[in-house]
């Protein structure tokens, strides 16, 4: 019988720095699903639930921090990096939304570029209990 020992390899300290933050908003929510990538890179990861984000990366390596609708914050990492990192909002990005279809239930004589509201009686949907 012969026995197989498997073991993370650890980053060299002096090739590799820590990052382990939380990525919030203006208002210290976390931010769960932020985008997280090294620059020139193609892999990228994302934040947690929490807003919580922890890698390993090559020391003076360019790290971007973004979320849809608000800045995306670029830092270069020479020591560990913890704490939080703040994404501002970017009001330029909601200028830039777009709807780009009709929902199928609209009437066609309703579908033009400015078809107008209308009230949508609400239907009682049943509710399943587990």
């Amino acid at each position: 019988m012969i026995g197989i020992t498997l073991a993370a390899q650890q980053p060299s300290p002096d090739s590799m720095v820590e990052i382990d933050v939380t990525v919030v908003d203006s208002e210290n929510q976390p931010l769960p699903g932020a985008t997280v990538q090294i620059s020139g890179k193609k892999q990228g990861v994302i934040s947690d639930m929490d807003g919580r984000v922890k890698l390993w990366v090559d020391r003076g390596a360019r790290v971007e921090f973004r979320y849809v609708g608000l800045k995306t914050v670029s830092v270069k990492v020479n020591k560990p990096l913890k704490g939080d990192i703040l994404l501002e909002d970017d009001s330029s990005q909601l200028d830039q939304v777009v709807v780009t279809s009709v929902p199928p239930s609209v009437a066609p004589q309703d579908r033009s570029p400015h078809f107008r509201l209308r009230t949508l009686r609400a239907r009682l949907l049943p509710i399943l209990t587990c």
